[in-house]
């Protein structure tokens, strides 16, 4: 049986209410509902839901910290909804010695030789105290692309 909830949501830039459908579960014998994405009736902008800063998702960006701290940047901005949200990462990615313990917990013997390599790396960056203003660098170009963000939906809508 498909099943699609009314869900109040409260958007994050303009913060006003509103409901959004949600598909809860569906039918494996009936083609998948068409819902439009939903977004802010007010300022339009699209419904996004905030991630709690995780372990994980810190190991998949640690390769880009360093080659492509804008990519970084703008996964921090999907997965906040807020400034204050953007720095509760910043604890998470400086914390290099759980996120050894992670890696060694949750990956194969491939995978652990190239993230611990990875690790090790940016320990010794983080030695050298450079790591920590990488980290921040990113939390302040995630802080201006959200500004851009919060700007673009502010704005007067043209329709």
């Amino acid at each position: 049986m498909t099943r699609i909830k009314r869900v109040e949501t409260t958007c994050y830039i303009c913060h006003t209410s509103y409901e959004r459908l949600e598909l809860f579960s569906r039918s494996p014998f009936l083609p998948r509902p068409n819902l439009e994405p939903p977004e802010c009736p007010n300022c339009h902008a699209p419904y996004k839901r905030a991630v709690k800063p995780q372990i994980g998702l810190v190991r998949d960006l640690l390769p880009k910290v360093e080659s492509d701290p804008q990519y970084v940047a703008s996964k921090l901005v999907r997965y906040s909804l807020s400034d204050s949200e953007i720095d509760l990462w910043r604890p998470v990615f400086l914390n290099l010695d759980e996120i050894s313990a992670a890696a060694m917990k949750h990956s194969s013997q491939e995978e652990l030789e190239h993230e611990m390599k990875l690790i090790k790396h940016l320990q010794m960056i983080a030695g050298e105290e450079n790591y920590q203003p990488m980290i921040d660098e990113i939390i302040h170009s995630a802080k201006m692309l959200m500004e851009e963000e919060y700007a673009k939906y502010r704005a007067p809508h043209v329709q």
